[in-house]
């Protein structure tokens, strides 16, 4: 799965408690949403042509690491909304790098017979990581707290 939905999937399904604790309305959320995919949707093009070069292994190590901080940042550091908004912008960049090495591998790696299968599996990440936040996010966060939540996750991807 892509590691670079993870920010999102978290922000999104845990939205009311962040909402709460960072005083915020769900504008401000909504808006901090919008910042990861408006950053996400000016890097792709970027990211791509810059990917080609060095190839797929750094481009997605790095958008994992990059998605990995943000989840640090979101359970530890993270406490106003500016703080939220620059966050998830570059969580945004992160998803980029996830995403076009994810792209780049399937392309080079899996037989042409059989990429159509490995590009719709890979499209169907972000449903999965989004219902699993839903299930495992709550389940966490409602009894022990949205940084909490957000720590386990930094926990996770870092392996």
């Amino acid at each position: 799965m892509n590691a670079g939905y993870l920010p999102v999937a978290l922000l999104g399904t845990l939205a009311v408690q962040p909402e709460a604790a960072l005083v915020m309305t769900p504008v401000d959320i909504g808006l901090a949403i919008a910042a990861y995919w408006a950053t996400n949707a000016v890097a792709a093009p970027i990211v791509g042509h810059r990917a080609d070069q060095p190839g797929w292994a750094p481009t997605g190590a790095l958008g994992v690491a990059m998605s990995g901080l943000i989840l640090f940042l979101l359970a530890a550091v993270v406490g106003s909304k500016p703080t939220l908004m620059l966050a998830m912008a570059i969580a945004g960049v992160g998803l980029a790098l996830c995403s076009q090495s994810s792209n780049l591998t399937i392309a080079r790696e899996v037989p042409w017979s059989r990429q159509g299968r490995a590009f719709g599996l890979k499209q169907t990440a972000p449903p999965i990581i989004a219902m699993a936040s839903g299930l495992i996010g709550t389940g966490i966060a409602v009894p022990f707290g949205w940084r909490w939540a957000a720590r386990e996750m930094t926990r996770r991807t870092s392996h």
